[in-house]
């Protein structure tokens, strides 16, 4: 279970570097796509090989797991795939314990950070994909965010509390 602080951190980090409003433009792109009706696990598994990332899919799971090992956390990044759309989930492991989420949760709570009232319809966006090649541009979109937000946190000293700038 992730502590309230360590997950606000999280947030304000994420906000240094437009994280939600570069996730909401994305998903704006592609929020009326069409489904993409015949892709495989194959296709998935293609798409992602063409990253610099090394993914490795959890059946039980459904998603395509990244893993890294730092000296003050390792960082997780996880995608599935379902309906033609891409869920992203990031998180931390500290020795405090794991404190992240789905791309769409930390959006949403970095954009409430400055405006409590936010919201945003659907609640919790997923890109959307057509064709293998917007399926490639969301997951290279979904990586440049996780590089961004890995060396935002890297730059934190993670035992220490956050300037609320």
């Amino acid at each position: 279970m992730q502590a309230k602080s360590d997950f606000i951190k999280l947030i304000r980090i994420l906000s240094k570097i437009n994280f939600a409003d570069r996730y909401y433009q994305f998903y704006e792109i592609g929020r009326d796509r069409p489904e993409m009706s015949n892709y495989q696990q194959d296709d998935l598994i293609e798409v992602l090989s063409n990253t610099p990332l090394e993914f490795k899919y959890v059946k039980k799971d459904k998603f395509f797991v990244y893993k890294e090992k730092h000296q003050t956390c390792n960082l997780t990044l996880k995608v599935s795939f379902q309906h033609s759309q891409v869920d992203w989930l990031f998180h931390i492991e500290t020795k405090q314990g794991p404190v992240g989420g789905p791309y769409s949760l930390l959006a949403r709570e970095s954009k409430q950070l400055d405006d409590p009232d936010f919201t945003y319809s659907p609640r919790s966006p997923r890109p959307h994909f057509s064709n293998l090649d917007e399926l490639q541009e969301a997951v290279n979109f979904g990586i440049s965010l996780f590089e961004d937000a890995k060396n935002a946190v890297l730059a934190q000293e993670w035992n220490n509390e956050v300037s609320s700038e």
